[in-house]
């Protein structure tokens, strides 16, 4: 989801673990996006708020989010 100027992704995560984001506008070529740490239980869910100085160029037509276990799990 597109907010303003940052995009906002949703995703099941395992409360308190770390992720790495990654973000793509045609999935052969990744941008890191930073790592973030999960909502703390009891939460199921984080949202991750990307700045759009860490999105992909083109992100404005499609925008692909890769989400995966990051450093200090």
């Amino acid at each position: 989801m597109l907010a303003g100027t940052a995009a906002v992704a949703t995703v099941k995560t395992v409360p308190g673990r770390f992720y790495q984001i990654e973000a793509s506008a045609n999935l052969q070529s990744w941008t890191t996006a930073g790592s973030w740490k999960a909502a703390s239980w009891p939460a199921t869910s984080t949202a991750f708020n990307i700045p759009q100085n860490l999105l992909p160029p083109g992100f404005g037509q499609k925008l692909f989010v890769r989400v995966s276990p990051g450093a200090g799990n």
